[in-house]
């Protein structure tokens, strides 16, 4: 499996760069890109695998 990276992307609608942010809520991480021009927002789900010891 391919790890992910942060990296800086360009807004579809005016080419400028999204500034992306986490927001954990429980146990899904949400990953929100904001367009830094126009008031552009991505937002894509990701599930975070269990990091804790037992």
């Amino acid at each position: 499996m391919k790890g992910i990276r942060m990296e800086y992307r360009a807004c579809p609608e005016c080419t400028y760069p999204l500034r992306s942010y986490m927001s954990i809520e429980g146990e899904i991480t949400y990953v929100v890109s904001k367009c830094s021009n126009c008031r552009c927002t991505y937002t894509r789900k990701r599930k975070v695998k269990d990091k804790k010891v037992a």
